[in-house]
């Protein structure tokens, strides 16, 4: 676990989610960032001026993210150890709330991912946006591995009780972390009666390459990973 703290402690943000953020968080406003890790997305917004509070149910990870924030002074900006599926926040609380890092996928059941969306709804402010990061069941690289993983790993868990596996669901060992890893990979139509049975109607999506200035030749880019912006 040291090792993937460490990891994100010095990961920073990349191009494609700087321009992302610049182009879709403008008004000064309160941030929520959901499984936000150490802060690799919390500690930017906070230096452009946003007041952040960061959550994540990795004591390791908060702890890590406070000594960063202390180290550097940074004021506005609060961090919480808690499930990011069962904390609860005011009506209204927030003007933007950021699930980043594929941080969706790595939620085991429908409902606390259900969950997660119509919490987000409430705390909305109107015209509110959540920023959500995701990696595509269809995405090739995805696929394969998913395939992988189905004839070595998730018939053992299905076999051995342990986990209530769906289609779209894996179970990956990391040989780096030495972690297992849960992951459900979401089809377009998925994800979008997810957000749309929490109540949000106004949906984008945007492609990396997209954000970075390249004309995307996909034909299905809505099948490829992405980040979908989501207004109230």
């Amino acid at each position: 676990m040291e090792k993937v703290v460490d990891y994100y402690a010095k990961t920073k943000l990349r191009t494609f989610e700087k321009e992302l953020l610049k182009r879709e968080v403008k008004k000064r406003g309160k941030i929520l960032d959901l499984c936000c890790g150490t802060g690799r997305v919390a500690f930017p917004m906070a230096k452009r001026g946003f007041y952040v509070i960061g959550v994540d149910n990795s004591k390791k990870m908060i702890k890590k993210a406070e000594d960063i924030a202390r180290k550097n002074k940074t004021k506005n900006i609060k961090f919480l150890c808690n499930d990011a599926t069962k904390i609860e926040f005011e009506k209204e609380a927030f003007d933007y709330i950021l699930l980043m890092d594929s941080s969706l996928p790595f939620i085991l059941s429908k409902e606390k991912r259900e969950k997660i969306f119509k919490t987000a709804y409430v705390a909305l402010k109107t015209d509110g946006k959540i920023i959500v990061s995701l990696g595509s069941f269809l995405h090739p690289k995805t696929f394969a591995l998913l395939n992988y993983w189905n004839a070595k790993n998730i018939m053992k868990k299905l076999l051995d009780g342990n986990y209530p596996m769906g289609l779209n669901d894996m179970i990956v060992k990391s040989k780096k972390y030495d972690v297992d890893v849960f992951l459900h990979y979401f089809t377009p139509y998925e994800f979008m009666r997810l957000v749309k049975k929490a109540g949000f109607t106004r949906i984008r999506f945007y492609t990396e390459n997209e954000l970075l200035g390249y004309k995307n030749k996909q034909l299905f880019k809505s099948l490829l990973d992405g980040y979908y912006v989501i207004q109230k």
